[in-house]
């Protein structure tokens, strides 16, 4: 499954997400890469605004969940007040400041999210 990863607004964020995502061990070999998104009006095309990411295990998902985990951590004073969302199927959901197991709960929440891995398939809440 692909997800996008966006920080809105905070490009200078979003870049050392990106950087962080593809230094961490646990998250390096799920190739994170920067892309256009269409968060801009109108849909059309932005610059580099989303980091993409292929989740293909129950491996990927948590790996990805404790590194956003730390991250969020470690930029806690830089990211106050800032968003964190994850986009999958169409739908969007904000990151919290929250534990890895939480932000686990949420990648899996995502339509089509671990289908293969016994997700219940239901709506995110």
């Amino acid at each position: 499954m692909e997800i996008q990863l966006s920080v809105p607004g905070d490009g200078v964020a979003l870049l050392h997400l990106h950087d962080w995502l593809r230094r961490d061990d646990l998250t390096r070999r799920l190739t994170p890469r920067l892309a256009p998104g269409t968060d801009a009006p109108g849909g059309a095309m932005g610059t580099l605004d989303v980091v993409n990411v292929i989740l293909s295990n129950s491996i990927a998902f948590t790996s990805l969940a404790v590194t956003l985990a730390n991250w969020r951590t470690a930029r806690r004073s830089t990211l106050s007040g800032t968003e964190v969302r994850v986009t999958s199927g169409g739908t969007t959901m904000t990151i919290p400041n929250a534990s890895a197991e939480q932000i686990e709960q949420i990648l899996r929440s995502l339509p089509s999210a671990g289908d293969e891995e016994g997700s219940d398939g239901g709506e995110p809440s």
